[in-house]
């Protein structure tokens, strides 16, 4: 009812009737940023959002059954616990109550002028107007029609910048699953850009111990979590930039090079312009180069367990192989 609205994005881990697993990444996204080839190697992709395609690919039950209880608690409303009113205090901080001060905010969190406090009861009946909507008319009622365009409106009335495409854009990706072997069990998890895999990676970090746990001596045990979890996200970066690429076409993407020579972020010409003047906003000294300004080489393991391996395309003579 407040930790997430209706376009919440996320990650599911689906585990099918037949045993078999589905990565699911319904993240947000920004579409308008998009590129064309951004799904080309999963053909799964879809344009429907995460929960819809769950619900077509695994569901039974009508969405209006679903949405039913969460329909009714917004409506007739349910008390405002600590949770809630830790979140309000963090949302307005030291500035202006807009939740009290804004119209749009305060029909629901200061409907009599003042701001809800524990334990009083908090509607949300506009929130349930807009889930029955959607439980009658399917989830395409968020995305086009009335929905839709009053919430863009509102978006851009504060100067945001998302348009009624955008929305019908938004795509959702079906992602490789990871898994390990774990004292005896077999533990499936999320892969990139979730940390799915650097909890797998930290578990057999542990697995390496006999007994992880040694009961008369706590600081140890909490020695060996602690590197594992350390070490375990010191390699979040891999994960983090992993977009499914070929050694050779990750070398082939424009580079920066941060400290190269000293105060200086040195970015390709072919780097994108975005970036770049992000980055300058930052106080960076940002300067311009011609690629070729460093060189690389990229060897990785495959799940198969052959090699994908790959040479500086910018100089002459280069070239990756596999095997």
């Amino acid at each position: 009812m407040y930790h997430s609205g209706i376009a919440g994005g996320g990650f599911m881990l689906v585990r099918a009737p037949n045993g078999s697993y589905e990565f699911i990444d319904f993240r947000e996204t920004a579409p308008a940023a998009a590129f064309e080839e951004m799904f080309k190697n999963n053909t799964d992709a879809s344009t429907s959002g995460g929960l819809e395609y769950l619900h077509k690919k695994y569901g039974s039950l009508p969405w209006s059954t679903i949405m039913q209880p969460a329909i009714q608690t917004a409506r007739q409303g349910f008390p405002v616990g600590r949770d809630l009113v830790r979140y309000m205090n963090s949302a307005v901080g030291d500035g202006e109550d807009f939740l009290s001060k804004d119209p749009t905010w305060a029909i629901d969190f200061a409907p009599n002028g003042t701001r809800l406090g524990l334990g009083d009861t908090i509607t949300r009946k506009r929130y349930a107007d807009t889930l029955e909507t959607i439980a009658n008319n399917g989830p395409d009622a968020f995305y086009t029609g009335p929905i839709a365009e009053t919430m863009i409106q509102a978006l851009q009335a504060a100067n945001g910048t998302m348009t009624l495409e955008d929305l019908r854009n938004y795509t959702i990706a079906i992602r490789d699953t990871s898994q390990i072997d774990y004292r005896g069990y077999r533990v499936i998890g999320t892969s990139a850009p979730s940390s799915g895999t650097v909890a797998l990676n930290i578990l057999k970090v542990l697995d390496t111990y006999d007994s992880f746990m040694v009961p008369d001596n706590v600081n140890l045990s909490t020695h060996r979590l602690d590197e594992a979890i350390r070490f375990g996200y010191g390699l979040n970066i891999i994960h983090a930039v992993d977009e499914g690429l070929s050694a050779a076409e990750a070398l082939a993407r424009p580079r920066l090079h941060d400290q190269l020579i000293p105060n200086q972020v040195r970015f390709e010409y072919t780097y994108n312009n975005e970036t770049v003047a992000f980055m300058k906003s930052l106080g960076h000294n940002v300067t311009w180069v011609a690629p070729g300004d460093s060189t690389a080489q990229a060897i990785r393991v495959l799940p198969n367990g052959t090699f994908d391996a790959a040479g500086e395309p910018r100089q002459l003579d280069s070239g990756g192989f596999a095997v």
